[in-house]
């Protein structure tokens, strides 16, 4: 049960209004986690730039991968 893939949205309008620029947050995310969104076939990421958020239907473990990397990017843009 622990792998099965849940619905999350995670905003990061926050962060590329500081240091960083959407293409650069969605760069960041997409190469830390690229082996793990290859490898979990149940892993779906869509991002949506027009509202600043990635929508992800993945298991917890990979969708706290995904929120500390945004926090890393918000302790890093301040």
């Amino acid at each position: 049960m622990m792998n099965r893939p849940d619905l999350e949205v995670f905003y990061y309008g926050d962060i590329i209004k500081g240091a960083l620029k959407q293409d650069q947050v969605l760069k960041i995310v997409n190469q830390a986690l690229e082996q793990q969104f290859r490898a979990n076939p149940n892993v779906r990421t869509e991002f949506f730039p027009q509202l600043n958020c990635i929508v992800a239907v993945a298991p917890q473990a990979l969708q706290r991968q995904i929120e500390l990397i945004l926090n890393t990017l918000r302790k890093v843009g301040k």
